[in-house]
């Protein structure tokens, strides 16, 4: 009996070790099912963020995932130039840039100056924001090499407020374009890669590629904003002017084939070199509606340039005038203000000063769409106070050709001659005089006869003087910059 009882007390034990066995299998299974299903579920979550991109940022290391996201977009087309990032979380304000490394210095110093203006000016505007309101500028590239002997750059720029947040918007989307001559580094304008005509041209295709409702913003769009490829040119507008703003910057690429009409010949090798002569000519008192237009057609044929310091009234007053303006830029040439009507600056009160500066400053972006970029006072009664009052550059000039004076296109050619080295000067002349337009169709092939390159005010004072120009009075002495000190 006691024997029977043993074996049944045996077997009992043996099913509750059984039984305590399979327990702790299914508890071991059930957990490593729990932690396979948060491996996955983790995974999962890092893969989608991979994919979506990051949802915001708190510290430096998440910021620069931040950015890597959006440096992505532009991955496949850095094609020339190694990357170089500068990513630094802040708060409110944080910077993330990504710009290329070029062979040429002038070229990185042209994307350094332009990044150092926008980073300052962005942490400026911002830093009164809340920690809670983060601000992000963001700002990548596409690069590329040409068939021509030219290369472009394309900076993109994104300013994001509250980032990663349910109220998170994008106030900014634009981008700035360069276009560098392989042959000596240095920036070309438009003039230099394309023909009066282009816009028309170029608009009417993207007019074709957008949707009624913003076919009519289109004849308002500014091209200037555009790159040359490998296949073509790409022409960038910014965001919300011909799409919804939550698309961002949109591009239309056109190949050369079909702009072949519109190109200057030999890209890259027409452009300002800054070991060669030059000579800035300009013309005071326009547009004239009769004469500015003979004037337009010498330099288009000559493919040069020159600075039109316009009068306010005429621009407002004559017919087709901003016809006139928007070749000029078309051109190539630099607009800027000679006042309203002309008066003696001297004489007048700073309130009545910046009447004159605001009526011309502002006719002048109605007719062509673009502010002046540099001034001139009339008679040449400029100072430091009034330049700062117009907040734009001024100039006098070296060469008096007396045009006004005479009317005669042999003396004006005489003057000119007589001056003897014209290596950086600036050249007076007037628009609204027909001895004047006749002189200028033999002063421009004379020039170049002589080796130099015709260039604009501006253009004169960066690449002769290495200035970059600040809103005082250059006056006469601009050829001493840096000793200059005009207040004249």
């Amino acid at each position: 009996m006691s024997e029977y009882r043993y074996q049944t007390d045996n077997r009992d034990r043996q099913r509750q070790a059984k039984r305590k066995k399979k327990k702790r299998q299914v508890f071991i299974a059930r957990l490593i099912t729990l932690l396979i299903i948060a491996a996955v579920i983790v995974g999962g979550i890092f893969i989608v963020k991979k994919l979506l991109g990051s949802d915001g940022y708190d510290d430096q290391g998440s910021f620069e995932n931040y950015a890597e996201d959006y440096y992505a977009s532009f991955e496949g087309d850095k094609l020339i130039g190694e990357s170089d990032q500068d990513i630094k979380f802040g708060e409110p304000v944080s910077t993330a840039i990504d710009k290329p490394q070029l062979n040429e210095e002038s070229e990185n110093a042209a994307i350094t100056e332009y990044l150092k203006g926008k980073s300052e000016n962005f942490k400026v505007e911002n830093q009164s924001l809340g920690k809670e309101e983060q601000a992000a500028l963001m700002i990548g590239y596409e690069s590329y090499t040409t068939p021509e002997k030219a290369e472009s750059v394309a900076m993109h720029e994104r300013q994001i407020f509250n980032a990663g947040q349910d109220d998170q918007k994008i106030e900014v989307d634009t981008v700035e374009t360069f276009n560098f001559s392989t042959k000596n580094g240095v920036q070309m304008i438009t003039s230099n890669m394309l023909k009066s005509g282009y816009e028309k041209f170029v608009k009417d295709k993207i007019k074709g590629d957008i949707s009624d409702e913003y076919k009519e913003n289109v004849n308002k769009l500014d091209l200037s904003k555009f790159i040359m490829t490998e296949d073509g040119f790409r022409f960038f507008v910014d965001g919300g002017k011909i799409a919804p703003a939550e698309e961002g910057v949109k591009h239309f690429d056109i190949s050369y084939d079909e702009m072949k009409d519109y190109m200057q010949d030999k890209i890259g090798e027409n452009v300002i070199d800054p070991n060669k002569p030059m000579v800035a000519i300009t013309y005071d008192d326009g547009p004239d509606e009769n004469l500015t237009p003979v004037l337009l057609d010498t330099y288009e044929k000559n493919n040069a340039v020159c600075t039109f310091f316009e009068l306010g009234a005429n621009v407002a007053n004559i017919e087709g005038a901003d016809k006139l303006l928007k070749r000029e830029l078309e051109l190539g040439c630099e607009v800027g203000t000679h006042s309203w009507d002309h008066p003696n600056l001297f004489t007048l009160s700073d309130d009545q000063i910046r009447k004159q500066a605001d009526d011309s400053k502002a006719a002048i972006k109605k007719a062509c769409g673009q502010d002046p970029t540099v001034f001139r006072a009339p008679y040449g009664n400029g100072n430091d106070k009034i330049s700062k009052i117009f907040d734009l550059p001024g100039f006098n000039w070296t060469v008096d050709t007396l045009d006004w004076k005479t009317l005669n296109k042999d003396s004006i050619m005489s003057e000119i001659k007589r001056f003897g080295n014209l290596d950086g000067q600036i050249v007076l002349m007037h628009s609204i005089h027909k001895p004047s337009i006749e002189a200028t169709k033999e002063l421009l092939p004379w020039l170049k006869s002589k080796g130099y390159q015709l260039v604009t005010v501006s253009q004169l004072m960066q690449y002769k003087y290495g200035e970059t120009l600040k809103p005082i009075y250059y006056g006469y002495t601009f050829t001493e910059v840096g000793n200059n000190n005009s207040g004249q």
